[in-house]
């Protein structure tokens, strides 16, 4: 299936984008505060858009490269824990989202029992 994205404009830049949409899980709306960490130890707050069992998308300042290796760190107060391990993620996309930010989607590579526990519960 083809999905088509309309343009996003903004005084500051305009971008589209056309593909295919490779999710292999359902997405649930999820926004929660984020920290995105690369392996220089460079952290930067994010927000999370969505998630699933697979992976999730957040907004942040930073511009990632598609399969750059990142950790996500989440915020789940709503779970008890004020922030889970770092998950080791790898980025599918990056694409401005509004003047100074960007919206990445990343894929979960590595993460534990726990936090997958987490994110099960969080998606029913």
């Amino acid at each position: 299936m083809t999905q088509v994205v309309q343009p996003i404009e903004d005084a500051a830049f305009s971008f589209e984008w056309t593909g295919a949409d490779r999710r292999e899980s359902p997405r649930k709306v999820l926004r929660v505060r984020a920290r995105v960490g690369l392996p220089d130890e460079t952290m930067v707050d994010a927000r999370t858009v969505d998630l699933s069992s697979g992976g999730l998308s957040l907004t942040s300042s930073l511009q990632l490269k598609p399969d750059q290796e990142c950790f996500v760190e989440l915020e789940l107060g709503a779970f008890g824990i004020e922030s889970t391990p770092p998950i080791r993620t790898r980025v599918c996309y990056c694409v401005p989202f509004r003047a100074s930010d960007f919206r990445t989607g990343v894929q979960f590579l590595q993460i534990d029992a726990a936090i997958a526990a987490l994110i099960a519960a969080a998606l029913k």
